[in-house]
């Protein structure tokens, strides 16, 4: 069988084949999901987060599964590894059909017991998540964590195994990797402990990878050689992957065929070529709509509810398609030059809102042989910008450059070394640390990872409600509720 069928040419999608010519050539089967339902009981009652959904992947293929928060990618990818949180969590129906290579007879995974799963679940499917923090033990090191996985599942000893991770961190292009491999990950930027969840996963070489938003935390360098690099994997392996993301580029990349998912629901699939140049759902051209322009700037981006309007009824909803093209709804909203002009102007003769001067954040590599620290990673090292009331700074760079943890030092939530903060004129590294508690009422952080910034103990309302307790902001608690 052919193992380069479908040439990703560039994004215009001009060297892709046809759906229906495409699925001439795709003869193995490696997996068949067929009518998969997946249930989540609440308080409110039971809530079907993936509606009977049927679909195919094909021996060397990336299938690419899309669609908005909640819409039920994620939880397909758990159902498939079997990895959802019970008795929250069930699969109500349907069969999970695994095609072992050389083997005719496919297995259900729905059928296997958990020690019988365990033996697949690894070697033969593998997943990279989307939490990179949550997913890796705080306990142990990185190359610990990797080791473990090939002793598990390869008839290999710990020092063939500790030279295969090192090797890995190496292909994934975690700088040092022997740094990494004796590393906690805690001790890494999340864009490195994203390439530990990678190397991981293709440490046993699985027939199916399943890729839950591999690339988010990665900047575009990384992401790149990390996309050539399962390419190149699946070519030498036959590996087929299940790539799910919502970066409609990185699909036109690397997938051959795409599933578009709606509130557990596939409501289109077809080839690449299909989905991007003929989109026939109205919910899929909403998606295609969504991405910002580069080449000129909006009001106001397009969003899905322009295309379509969602009825609820009895047993799901019924779309409503609008008939709107991008260039009705993009006309009276381009921000022209003048206007740009004009805003700039006017932010910038006012006061700066926030002066950062000669900041420096430096982290200790080695202690000499009295404990004294004699060689620093300088992850910020004598930074000065300003930021004006209103505007809006992006700050860019490579995985591990010290984007986050300047973040982190403006708020001195880490301790910088030296340099100054200075909010509408107070100097933050000069405040007592009740002063600073205050302050931080005016500078919040969104951090990149959500799952382990909330406390799992709490609900989402208490998370919510604390800092306002904290602040004591409103005069009771049940304005805080209905805030």
């Amino acid at each position: 069988m052919p193992q380069a069928l479908i040439f990703h040419t560039d994004l215009h999608l001009s060297g892709y084949l046809q759906y229906s010519d495409y699925l001439q050539y795709m003869a193995e089967k490696v997996l068949e999901v067929i009518d998969l339902q997946t249930v989540f009981q609440t308080n409110e009652g039971a809530t079907t987060a993936v509606d009977k959904i049927s679909f195919t992947l094909y021996r060397g293929e990336t299938l690419g599964i899309v669609g908005e928060s909640g819409s039920g990618k994620s939880v397909t990818s758990l159902s498939i590894m079997r990895l959802l949180a019970m008795p929250t969590a069930t699969i109500a129906s349907g069969q999970i059909l695994f095609y072992p290579k050389g083997q005719a007879k496919p297995i259900d995974l729905l059928r296997l017991s958990e020690n019988e799963m365990r033996k697949y679940r690894g070697s033969e499917l593998a997943m990279i998540f989307q939490e990179p923090m949550s997913s890796l033990n705080p306990v142990f090191t990185c190359g610990y964590q990797v080791v473990e996985a090939i002793l598990l599942h390869q008839n290999v000893n710990k020092k063939s195994a500790e030279k295969q991770t090192l090797e890995l961190f190496a292909r994934v292009q975690l700088p040092d990797p022997h740094r990494v491999f004796n590393a906690y990950p805690h001790q890494l930027s999340g864009g490195q402990k994203q390439r530990v969840m990678i190397a991981m996963a293709l440490s046993c070489k699985p027939s199916i990878l399943i890729a839950d938003e591999p690339t988010t935390a990665l900047d575009v360098t990384v992401q790149k050689t990390i996309l050539e690099l399962l390419r190149k994997l699946q070519h030498e392996e036959e590996e087929s992957i299940i790539f799910i993301t919502h970066d409609l580029g990185v699909i036109a990349e690397v997938a051959d065929r795409v599933l578009v998912m709606y509130k557990g629901r596939i409501v289109e699939q077809g080839s690449v070529y299909d989905i991007f140049k003929k989109p026939q759902h109205p919910y899929t051209k909403g998606l295609l709509a969504c991405r910002p322009p580069l080449d000129y700037r909006l009001k106001r981006l397009p969003i899905v509810s322009d295309f379509m309007t969602a009825i609820p009824t009895k047993d799901w909803f019924e779309i409503e398609e609008k008939p709107t093209t991008i260039k009705e709804i993009t006309d009276d909203v381009i921000v022209t030059h003048d206007e740009q002009n004009a805003r700039l102007t006017d932010l910038y003769i006012q006061r700066p809102l926030i002066s950062v001067e000669n900041i420096s954040t430096w982290f200790p590599r080695s202690n000499n042989w009295i404990g004294v620290s004699n060689d620093y990673i300088k992850a910020v090292d004598n930074i000065s910008f300003e930021v004006y009331p209103g505007e809006t700074l992006g700050l860019v760079g490579e995985s591990g450059c010290g984007k986050t943890t300047l973040g982190r030092s403006l708020l001195r939530l880490i301790e910088p070394q030296q340099g100054s903060v200075y909010y509408q004129g107070k100097d933050l590294m000069k405040m007592t640390p009740d002063a600073l508690k205050k302050q931080r009422r005016q500078m919040q952080i969104i951090f990149q990872d959500p799952f382990s910034s909330l406390n799992p103990r709490s609900t989402i309302g208490n998370a919510i409600i604390e800092p306002m307790q904290v602040h004591e902001l409103y005069s009771s608690e049940a304005e805080r509720i209905k805030r």
